[in-house]
């Protein structure tokens, strides 16, 4: 049990209270008396003012020791690096030393004990860690990490016992320890502190203790004082703790500094594999204040698909820290609104929106006076409209209901009162600086089908710099109003192509307005462009459902079976709507030159059936410039078909380039044939290259059924058996 006393007048005489207790009593508990100021007030002198109580009113009844962490950092360069970058291991040996230096250095053996052996095991990894030709390619692939990275790695994925890494990271880690020498390493701060407090009270058993540590802001890190409190409470015997400092000790740390370093080391190379940078920034999101926010917003635009899943799950999760909520909003809003809405990897977009919504809670139900925050009302504007991919609990937590609190001079006036409002008042707000205003005037002349909106509208969406969500807004009332002309087809084609309109909202709007315009050929061939071509999965099911609106509803015969065929061919699975089984009198020159997409995924397919290895440089160099999806699927068929020897798919470079479009190909249709294609070819080769990748990205998977899969695979062919010809 321990009593926290704070105060600057009444100290002496509590501090005086609590000694005779001690000594009238046998009192068994621990006390704490926090000495909190700024520099100047007072705190060392009433330090030694309270030394001088136990040692005038109290001779020879206590033990005092009186550390002045100053003096300490003086005497030690180890103290001298920064108060960030001190350790708690070197916290707990200068109080091990100063009470050495006291005599009582037979009270502490086991501390000593310990201590030796923590650092003879850490030794023993670092000499495993450079032995040659490492057997387990997670832990090579984890190298640069070094120990603590490991250590930490395995620590933080004990939570799923199941992940490849801590299974492979396990196994090497007891090849080389004792089960006793794993746990020390695992938490060393936590058993060296206990050891120390338990020497500690052993001190106290023979005499009570009074310890008083002055200048404590030099090593009041959270990780340092939350190892101190670990000693504290580990010596169970009447000890007063008087401890004065600058800062208040409310919060502690709970990780290891010298692993953080070696993560973020692995951040700041550029060249790093992005596996490492992946684990390294899931790692790092367990610190309060490990990753600069900033970082984080870095990697939200890394190449790597799984880096920017990591980065965007990572803010999400610093939100939950008080002091790095404001920071999260202020700085990463933004960017991580962008990842939500325009990312090409569906997963990466889901990770922000979480990251989004936790922010969006977190600053409801703890942080209200962010609530009226400019920044706050466009997080939940943004989430607005994900109002379709949420949750009806998420859904609950977004009140908007469209009632934006906007001012237009000295008048409160809301979104709703506009809504009673004719439609040539609407007109005018079309030009309100505020978005919410202009975004639900344009919804209300769509829904009024407002035909003398229809130009403005247009021009609304033809403008780059406007509001996406405007633009979007407009996209749907032009097809609502109906009233076209060549202007309008083409501004809602530009806005449609993602070369040249790079938000999906605007991009997905504009393929809905398109199945309510009278169709034209250039309708359907637009429509059908953004279906195999877009990089968003909204926007080609937007495109493909008004594919399905114009096939089965144009009065022109002509663009309805077009609208129909174009359908069709976009299921590979069903080769002979591609006309797969006709052979190609020169699939090699059709498949390099040809304008016509489809007829480049059967030549592709054709060659895929000869089994000519031959033609896998051709292959592999279309696939790296080919933009249309189906053409890409059949080339990564074509691949996995035909017959190759090992050292054949590592002159081209082949199996590297299907892991990097399994990871980052934008169309997911893509990336499932890279599986089954890497499947086929593991199967006959071996290739443990593909081995590592079909382990690790199975643990992606969030079905167990998916996971057992590839487990009974893995079963059925083993990486033991070899063999060089498929």
């Amino acid at each position: 049990m321990s009593e926290v006393f704070l105060g600057r007048t009444e100290e002496q005489e509590k501090f005086t209270e609590i000694l005779r207790r001690i000594l009238d009593t046998e009192d068994s508990k621990y006390y704490i008396f926090l000495l909190q100021g700024t520099g100047g007030i007072g705190k060392t002198s009433l330090l030694r003012k309270l030394r001088e109580i136990v040692e005038e009113k109290f001779p020879n009844q206590f033990n005092t020791l009186f550390l002045d962490w100053e003096d300490r950092r003086n005497q030690n360069d180890a103290l001298k690096v920064g108060h960030d970058r001190i350790e708690p291991t070197t916290v707990l040996e200068e109080i091990y030393k100063y009470f050495c230096e006291q005599g009582w250095q037979e009270y502490l053996s086991d501390y000593l004990k310990n201590r030796r052996f923590w650092e003879a095991a850490e030794n023993r990894i670092v000499e495993a860690l450079e032995e040659p030709n490492l057997e387990d390619s997670i832990v090579q692939e984890l190298h640069p990490l070094g120990v603590y990275g490991i250590l930490e790695l395995l620590r933080e994925t004990k939570a799923n016992e199941e992940e490849e890494e801590f299974t492979l990271a396990e196994g090497f880690l007891n090849k080389h320890l004792s089960d006793e020498e794993l746990e020390i390493c695992l938490e060393p701060n936590d058993r060296l502190a206990r050891c120390l407090g338990k020497g500690v009270a052993a001190i106290a058993k023979e005499k009570p203790l009074v310890v008083f540590f002055d200048t404590y802001e030099i090593v009041d890190r959270p990780e340092c004082d939350y190892t101190l409190r670990e000693v504290i409470s580990s010596a169970k015997e009447p000890i007063v703790w008087v401890i004065a400092g600058r800062t208040d000790l409310k919060k502690t740390g709970l990780r290891d500094p010298a692993a953080r370093e070696a993560l973020q080391s692995m951040l700041s190379d550029e060249n790093q594999d992005a596996d490492v940078i992946a684990i390294a920034i899931r790692l790092l999101g367990d610190y309060d204040n490990a990753l600069a926010i900033q970082s984080l917003v870095k990697y939200l635009n890394h190449e790597d698909r799984y880096v920017r899943e990591a980065a965007a799950r990572e803010l999400g999760r610093m939100t939950k820290y008080e002091v790095a909520r404001a920071k999260v909003l202020k700085e990463a809003h933004e960017f991580l609104i962008q990842v939500m809405r325009n990312n090409y990897i569906s997963d990466v977009r889901e990770a922000a929106r979480n990251a989004l919504l936790e922010l969006h809670d977190q600053i409801k139900f703890g942080e209200k006076q962010l609530l009226s925050n400019r920044e706050f009302k466009k997080v939940e504007r943004a989430l607005w409209t994900e109002l379709n991919n949420l949750s009806q609990a998420d859904r609950d937590k977004l009140d908007l209901q469209k009632t934006w609190e906007l001012l237009k001079g000295e008048k409160d006036k809301t979104v709703s009162e506009i809504e009673n409002d004719n439609s040539e008042n609407l007109l005018s707000y079309l030009q309100y600086p505020v978005q919410e205003i202009r975004e639900r005037s344009i919804e209300l002349l769509g829904d009024r089908k407002y035909q003398g909106a229809t130009d403005i509208l247009v021009d609304l969406l033809d403008r780059p710099n406007e509001d996406p969500d405007v633009r979007a807004a407009a996209a749907i009332s032009i097809g609502k109003i109906g009233l076209i002309n060549e202007n309008t087809f083409k501004v809602l084609y530009r806005a449609l192509n993602s070369e040249t309109e790079k938000d999906r909202y605007v991009r997905s709007s504009a393929a809905i307005a398109l199945s309510k315009l009278s169709p034209t050929k250039a309708t359907v061939e637009a429509l059908n462009k953004a279906v195999r071509q877009d990089v968003i999965s909204n926007v080609r099911n937007a495109a493909k459902k008004s594919l399905e609106t114009i096939g089965d509803s144009a009065t022109d015969s002509a663009l309805t079976n077009l609208a129909k065929t174009y359908l069709k061919k976009m299921n590979l699975d069903i080769k002979t709507l591609l006309d797969a089984d006709r052979e190609d009198d020169d699939p090699v020159k059709t498949l390099g030159n040809h304008q016509d997409a489809d007829k480049r995924a059967v030549a592709a397919l054709n060659l895929g059936k000869r089994g000519d290895s031959a033609v896998l440089g051709l292959l592999l160099a279309r696939l790296k410039e080919e933009d249309d999806r189906i053409v890409r699927q059949a080339i990564i068929d074509a691949i996995g078909k035909i017959r190759a020897s090992q050292k054949e798919l590592d002159d081209l470079g082949i199996i590297d380039t299907l892991i990097d479009r399994w990871r980052n190909d934008p169309i997911s249709d893509v990336r499932t044939a890279v599986e089954f294609a890497m499947k086929e070819i593991y199967k006959s080769t071996r290739s443990a290259t593909i081995h590592k990748a079909l382990k690790r990205y199975s643990q992606y998977f969030k079905d167990k059924n998916q996971k057992d899969k590839y487990d009974n695979f893995f079963k059925d062919y083993p990486l033991s058996q070899k063999t060089s010809f498929r």
